[in-house]
C-alpha cells in the first residue's frame, strides 16, 4: 500500500536524515569530506520544519510512503 500525504513538523527529523545520508553517499569523492562530515541532522531538521510549516515559501511538501519514507517537493 502506498501513502501520500502533505508533510508535517514531526516529519522534519526523518526528512533531514534522509537528505544528509543521500548527501554523504551521493556527494562523496566530489564534495570535500569535511564539509560532508560536518552535516548536521538538526540544523536541517531546523530547515526542513521551517520549510513544511511554511517559513521558508516550501509549503507543498509531501510524504510518500511505501515500504520505507521518501519526501518529496510537488
Amino acid at each position: 500500500m502506498m501513502e501520500i500525504r502533505k508533510a508535517m513538523s514531526n516529519d522534519a527529523e526523518d526528512i533531514a536524515r534522509i537528505h544528509v545520508e543521500s548527501w554523504r553517499t551521493t556527494y562523496a569523492g566530489v564534495i570535500p569530506d569535511l564539509y560532508l562530515r560536518e552535516l548536521s541532522i538538526e540544523s536541517r531538521k531546523k530547515t526542513w520544519n521551517d520549510a513544511i510549516i511554511g517559513k521558508e515559501g516550501q509549503k507543498n511538501l509531501t510524504k510518500f510512503k511505501h515500504k520505507k519514507d521518501f519526501f518529496s517537493r510537488i
